[in-house]
């Protein structure tokens, strides 16, 4: 039997702490041998900051998980590819945005020289998003990375994702 958690809404600090109470409420039930920990992905991302702090309580967890895209874009979809196995639905939605990291920096080329800690945590961001894509998604196209990085923005088709390797299958 299947056993899931919904990951749905704006990624942010307060989603962030109730969706891991959750998590951690199931790995105190449920015992390792059984099917791992479902994600459902319902979101259009949010905080990347939350994003990248839930990334890594996820992979600190020591168990198997499965994310389960209907809709993921932004930090939700770093987070979704950020697991071991990754599922979509046939009529899912899988969007990589620079989010911040992009608004950003064109509010810095409008207003003068961006702060430091500003175009650290852009720099950070940005470099965290591509490893992942590197990792994960080796099949990524140079062309669909180029335009990511050239718009901010990449939506990817179901088909897309699974020719690319960003999901394992499509269900």
């Amino acid at each position: 039997m299947e056993r899931f958690i919904i990951l749905h809404g704006e990624i942010n600090r307060e989603l962030v702490n109730e969706f891991w109470d959750e998590v951690e409420s199931f790995v105190l039930t449920h015992p390792p041998s059984l099917d791992p920990l479902t994600v459902l992905f319902a979101s259009r991302g949010g905080d990347a900051q939350c994003g990248e702090d839930l990334i890594a309580r996820m992979q600190a967890l020591g168990r198997p998980w499965i994310a389960k895209i209907y809709r993921a874009a932004s930090a939700a979809a770093e987070i979704a590819l950020s697991a071991p196995k990754r599922q979509i639905v046939a009529h899912g939605e899988f969007k990589f945005h620079l989010g911040r990291l992009a608004v950003e920096a064109q509010l810095a080329a409008l207003t003068g020289t961006p702060g430091r800690e500003q175009t650290t945590a852009n720099a950070d961001g940005r470099r965290m998003l591509l490893a992942l894509i590197e990792r994960n998604a080796p099949g990524l196209p140079k062309e669909k990375l180029q335009e990511l990085l050239s718009t901010s923005w990449l939506g990817l088709s179901p088909s897309e994702c699974l020719e690319y390797g960003i999901v394992h299958e499509i269900v």
